[in-house]
């Protein structure tokens, strides 16, 4: 057997085990993913949220304010109130019960008109980067908010990064079983989620090939046993 021979059948053992049970790439026309159709988690108050209140029965006191940093909000009828991470029925009750004490019976709504809620989408997607939560939105959607999956894209293991209590937290959902109509794993993001999207086990074979053999030989083993990307 001959060098170049021997180089082969070493990245072909190397391979194998990637190869193993791993799905192929998945390209999805973002028309045929279905709109999250009846979720409606309430939206929770972040730093940064431009809020709109207004009082049904009282219009000269309505206004328009910034939650700060800290996550509090200053009203001219409440004062200032900690609002970070309430739901928006929730802030309603308390600016309600505030606005009390000057109004009688007051009937609040907040709305948000600019939201700072965000959440982060990486890995094997077509643009990393931010997505606004302004409302209700699932893992997928916001894959293509992004532009989509990238063409190495595992989608049965991607994985949700979030902290609770001061703890990171980890979970793995499978986009391509609800893509196939399992509702279980319909997932919505929450503020400051990160999502990673990995890639299958062939794009990381052919990324190995790629970084690690066609880089690293001499060039002129390289033009003699260049190694194409695998396949179906």
């Amino acid at each position: 057997m001959t060098r170049i021979n021997r180089s082969a059948m070493l990245v072909a053992v190397l391979a194998m085990p990637l190869l193993a049970g791993c799905h192929g790439g998945v390209k999805l026309d973002p028309a045929t993913v279905n709109v999250a159709q009846g979720l409606s988690t309430p939206y929770r108050v972040h730093p940064g949220d431009i809020l709109e209140i207004k009082f049904k029965y009282h219009p000269a006191d309505n206004s328009t304010a910034t939650v700060d940093t800290d996550g509090r909000l200053n009203l001219p009828m409440t004062g200032e109130l900690q609002v970070s991470g309430l739901l928006l029925p929730e802030l309603e009750e308390l600016i309600r019960e505030r606005a009390s004490r000057y109004m009688r019976d007051p009937v609040v709504n907040v709305t948000i008109t600019t939201s700072e809620s965000k959440a982060y989408v990486g890995g094997e997607v077509v643009d990393e980067g931010f997505v606004t939560l302004t409302r209700p939105m699932t893992v997928l959607q916001a894959v293509f908010e992004r532009g989509g999956f990238g063409p190495g894209a595992d989608l049965s293991d991607v994985v949700i990064l979030s902290h609770e209590e001061g703890q990171a937290v980890a979970r793995q959902i499978d986009l391509e079983a609800e893509l196939e109509g399992d509702p279980s794993q319909r997932t919505l993001l929450a503020a400051d989620e990160i999502v990673f999207v990995p890639k299958t086990a062939v794009a990381k074979a052919n990324q190995f090939v790629d970084e690690y053999i066609n880089r690293m030989m001499p060039d002129f083993l390289t033009r003699m046993i260049r190694f194409n990307p695998i396949g179906p």
